[in-house]
């Protein structure tokens, strides 16, 4: 099916500016407002400084600018300072069909460089707001078979290595 297509600023503003960034030596273990920045974790660390609480109303997109990374957030939250930008998806868009559409996009081999620069450029389909919301159930769906089927590989692994330790140290 072809739908029309849109510039990336009709379907998002970037909104990283004007928030304070915490850096990665101040991250706490355990704290109230959980950090999040471009690492492959959803949450990186965590603050109880209200300073640094990101001042948006959720849902927004967080991008990895280095790594790549895209993060659906939709609770409070403070940012990681080192290449994070927090999008927020425009009205008449549907926030998690765009969170899937930009985990699609494909980036040429640029190490360890800024992509927004590529982000920016990207068209993204539009389709009618029912639509994509159709489109984003189907493929959070596919994210959590997808997520239950990693977590049955970990188990069966720790059951294999269970049985060869059992069976080769004499405890079966």
């Amino acid at each position: 099916m072809t739908w029309p297509m849109a510039q990336f600023d009709e379907a998002i503003i970037d909104i990283t500016r004007g928030n304070q960034k915490v850096l990665q030596r101040n991250y706490l273990s355990e704290g109230a407002i959980p950090i999040i920045d471009q690492g492959q974790s959803l949450v990186g660390g965590y603050t109880d400084n209200l300073e640094f609480l990101h001042q948006s109303e959720g849902p927004v997109i967080v991008f990895g600018d280095h790594t790549k990374v895209f993060k659906y957030v939709d609770f409070p939250f403070a940012m990681g300072a080192d290449g994070v930008k927090v999008l927020k998806v425009q009205s008449g868009w549907d926030s998690i069909f765009v969170y899937h559409f930009l985990r699609s996009v494909q980036f040429p081999a640029l190490g360890y460089s800024r992509h927004f620069k590529i982000l920016k450029e990207k068209t993204i389909p539009r389709p009618p707001i029912d639509e994509q919301r159709r489109i984003a159930a189907l493929l959070n769906h596919a994210d959590d078979l997808y997520a239950r089927g990693l977590q049955m590989l970990s188990l069966s692994d720790e059951l294999a290595m269970s049985l060869r330790s059992r069976v080769f140290h004499g405890e079966l």
